[in-house]
């Protein structure tokens, strides 16, 4: 038997923490949604693959924003959030090393973008859960 949730508390300073935090994830979201691309097209002059990065960003979005809905409500949902952005910090990392070494291929920034991308859509389910 899972155990429900817990309460959550707010106060001035969680709430400055959590608008804060939500404007600062919404900003690297946007970067991201320009810079998956934008790197494709550095690799390629390929139109389809820089358009299937397009593509794969939103992907997460059509396949598995229920699911997670449904999946965010049954779990702790603060280490969730946390857990979640270290994840995507370490992915974006390991691209940018990538790229730093000249070790980057397409079929790699669409890997990294499909898995941000689904990092978001549970990210994004638990905190508007949360708030």
């Amino acid at each position: 038997m899972t155990r429900p949730p817990r309460p959550l508390t707010y106060s001035p300073a969680g709430l400055g923490r959590l608008v804060s935090g939500s404007a600062a994830a919404n900003l690297s979201d946007g970067i991201r949604l320009a810079a998956g691309p934008l790197l494709v097209a550095s690799l390629t002059d390929d139109p389809a693959l820089v358009g299937g990065a397009v593509f794969i960003q939103q992907l997460p979005w059509l396949l598995f924003s229920l699911p997670a809905g449904a999946w965010v409500d049954r779990v702790d949902r603060v280490r969730l959030i946390r857990t979640v952005t270290l994840l995507r910090a370490a992915l974006v990392t390991a691209l940018a090393i990538a790229v730093a070494l000249e070790a980057v291929s397409v079929l790699l920034v669409y890997a990294v973008v499909f898995l941000v991308g689904t990092a978001e859509v549970v990210t994004d389910n638990t905190s508007c859960i949360s708030a």
